[in-house]
């Protein structure tokens, strides 16, 4: 394990030096969140799909609030290794029913542009499978 995350440091760091890549980081509310409704009645089960769906994606919760229908996200490095180890994502439900699916961090892309459209297609990506339960989740990318 100790390895993999020596090999992985080593090959960002010759990225960085090269200057194929750049570290790239949003802090939360700085990016349009993504937005659904759901109802008042399925905001529970909807919730309990959020939880799965995240922890299909490498994101281990930090945070879980069913009563309050929350949930505060972490990616971890050894569930999936990828561009967005080390981001948060955010879910939420509004008393109004307003699912609110964001995602917060940093990561190693080549442009700012490449990075912000990555973290926008992530939460789009992680929304559909949460709103969509014929959706099935597909492991961690």
């Amino acid at each position: 394990m100790i390895r993999r995350v020596v090999i992985c440091s080593v090959l960002a760091a010759s990225a960085l030096l090269s200057g194929c890549a750049t570290w790239y980081h949003v802090h939360p509310g700085n990016l349009q969140p993504s937005f659904a409704m759901v109802s008042a009645e399925q905001r529970s089960v909807l919730w309990r799909r959020a939880v799965t769906v995240l922890l299909d994606q490498g994101y281990v919760p930090q945070v879980l609030n069913e009563a309050a229908w929350y949930i505060n996200a972490k990616r971890r490095e050894d569930i999936a290794d990828d561009a967005f180890v080390g981001t948060t994502a955010l879910f939420s439900i509004s008393l109004e029913g307003r699912v609110r699916v964001e995602v917060s961090g940093a990561g190693l892309f080549r442009s700012e542009k490449q990075f912000l459209t990555a973290v926008g297609q992530r939460q789009e990506m992680l929304l559909d499978q949460i709103m969509n339960p014929s959706t099935e989740p597909h492991p961690a990318r």
